[in-house]
């Protein structure tokens, strides 16, 4: 029976869809369709969001939203051939593919292209480095250099209009783009969804729009036939005008946009005090680090995944919504894109003094009940791997994904030996003072030659460009050295543990939107000069529901904090 109502369902559908096809198109139309059954399509590679294919060349973009409409309706299959622009204007002179989904009106392509109606129309705007002033009018341009592609109709209008105009063809929005950026060229023309994209795309934060082109009128979209297919265009034409304007305006929403670069995600490990601090705080050395070389590029840190180390060496290549990894070990094999040396690891061996261990080359730990951090045989020499490897390794040797767990082991003394970091094992000793007996002396044994360094990994080769640059400026500048020194000597975790308190106290009124309440609680933390502001954010609505400044003991509220933006968890 289920069959039977899925064939009749198919036999319903298909003959409406027949009928529908009569009505619309002619008789010579129906048969022209029936005769072509394959549409070569040529379609741009880079003209986001418009027109253009992934890396796998599947086509996207708006255009091809529109194919499948018009396939829907005509019963028109298309296929779709990428190629540069230039080369694709070629291709449809030579009658090598049939349409082009999407190109701007101009009479000098009416010679071996028909014109199907605009079904878009799109400002065009001038494109300039961000310290370039606002220019009251586009003209003022036109006795400077601006960057064309190749091929487009704005460049017959500029050369005929603006005949004073310097005009720089490239292949490309980015490489136009480029051009503005480098000096090469004073500004670029295009439309806003595109080009914001490719500056969204490429983490370009330094070009911004400056004006409208106020003396051109908004170019249409349209599709392109072969000259010598006018019962092609016909059919397409047909075909886009039972396209709804609901539905038109749905598919420019997709890929509208006037926002700029929104910020990076990036994930970071935790448990490695102080170059990463807790699951949640996402604070640390690192971050300190990674925010202060993106803003010398120019870009920005939007939000922080924290993922145990193992998984930060993956998630890469299974996550698209990570822009990049910190913390990692460089997989010449994996076809990710690694930073140069970003945190290095002063990994010793340490006893306590008491035991009068020796230890003196790494030979010396066999026979001693050491305990190290999770992959440790991996990273810390080729040495130290024929020892401690996972399939011959010393039953009195471990590893842990935990460095909590690893130091509260060796201070319960179930260890003789810890392998760890310098700054990290003296932040675990300032940590557990109370606990454990920790101020007891230790003895390092520096038997590793080599520092262990950490690199941060990127899906993306120009954004780890970037990073590079701004990471090799922190060092030349010296902040480099001076972020990590300040880290070091701050107790960065008893700031965090007071964030917590205040979290779990404020929880219930927070909920209840009980800000009198709040208020009278905060009140008592006026004697604790470390805390200067506080807010809370619906982060659901990204929100602020209240703020609150410490102001001569007292805490007032505020609509803006007197340092200007948001509060963080190290702005107690």
């Amino acid at each position: 029976m289920k069959i039977l109502i899925s064939v009749l369902f198919y036999v319903c559908i298909h003959t409406l869809y027949l009928e529908a096809n009569n009505i619309l198109f002619s008789k010579e139309e129906l048969r022209w369709i029936q005769k072509h059954q394959e549409i070569k399509v040529g379609v741009e590679r880079d003209w986001v969001p418009f027109d253009y294919v992934d890396k796998e060349g599947k086509h996207l973009g708006l255009s091809q939203d529109y194919l499948k409409k018009i396939s829907n309706i005509s019963g028109l299959n298309f296929k779709t051939y990428p190629k540069s622009w230039s080369t694709l204007l070629k291709q449809i002179k030579a009658k090598k593919i049939d349409m082009l989904p999407a190109l701007y009106y101009s009479k000098e392509r009416l010679r071996y292209i028909n014109f199907t109606p605009s079904y878009l129309d799109l400002a065009e705007y001038l494109f300039t480095l961000r310290k370039v002033k606002k220019l009251i009018n586009s003209t003022e341009a036109y006795d400077k250099t601006i960057a064309v592609i190749r091929g487009y109709e704005l460049e017959q209008w500029l050369r005929k209009r603006y005949p004073r105009v310097k005009i720089v063809l490239k292949d490309s929005i980015y490489d136009c783009i480029q051009s503005v950026s480098s000096g090469e060229s004073f500004g670029f023309i295009g439309d806003l969804p595109s080009t914001q994209a490719v500056l969204q795309k490429y983490f370009i934060n330094n070009i911004k729009v400056n004006t409208i082109l106020s003396d051109r009128d908004p170019v249409s979209v349209h599709m392109g036939i072969r000259k010598d297919y006018p019962l092609l265009e016909s059919i397409i034409s047909k075909s886009l005008e039972q396209i709804s304007r609901k539905e038109k305006e749905h598919i420019f929403s997709q890929y509208a946009s006037d926002e700029g670069f929104k910020g990076l995600i990036a994930a970071f490990g935790f448990d490695r005090p102080p170059y990463m601090y807790d699951k949640n705080s996402g604070k640390g050395i690192e971050e300190s680090l990674v925010r202060q070389i993106l803003k010398n590029r120019g870009l920005s840190l939007k939000e922080i995944k924290q993922v145990p180390m193992q998984r930060g060496q993956t998630i890469l290549k299974d996550n698209s919504k990570i822009d990049f990894s910190v913390g990692v070990f460089e997989d010449k094999t994996d076809g990710l894109f690694y930073s140069d040396n970003f945190i290095k690891y002063e990994n010793v061996a340490i006893s306590r003094s008491s035991d009068k261990i020796q230890i003196n080359k790494i030979q010396d730990l066999k026979g001693k009940t050491v305990v190290a951090w999770e992959k440790a045989s991996l990273m810390l020499g080729k040495e130290f791997k024929s020892l401690f490897n996972l399939e011959n390794r010393p039953v009195k040797y471990t590893e842990t994904y935990d460095q909590k767990l690893q130091h509260q082991n060796f201070f319960l003394k179930k260890a003789d030996v810890i392998l760890v970091d310098k700054n990290i094992f003296q932040w675990y000793v300032n940590k557990y003072k109370y606990r454990y007996d920790t101020r007891q002396e230790y003895t390092i044994h520096p038997i590793f030659s080599e520092p262990t360094w950490v690199k941060v990994s990127f899906r993306d080769k120009r954004l780890r460009d970037e990073f590079n640059l701004g990471l090799k400026a922190l060092r030349k500048n010296g902040m480099y050295d001076e972020i990590i020194s300040r880290s070091l000597k701050i107790d960065l975790q008893k700031q965090l543990n007071l964030i917590q308190f205040i979290a779990a106290i404020s929880a219930e009124y927070i909920f209840e939107g009980d800000t009198l309440t709040l208020k009278k609680i905060f009140s008592k933390f006026s004697h604790i000069n470390i805390i200067k502001g506080i807010e809370f954010i619906s982060t659901s609505k990204d929100q602020s529901l209240l703020k609150l400044e410490r102001h001569n003991n007292v805490y007032k509220e505020v609509k803006e904090f007197s340092w200007g933006g948001r509060t963080n968890k190290y702005d107690i």
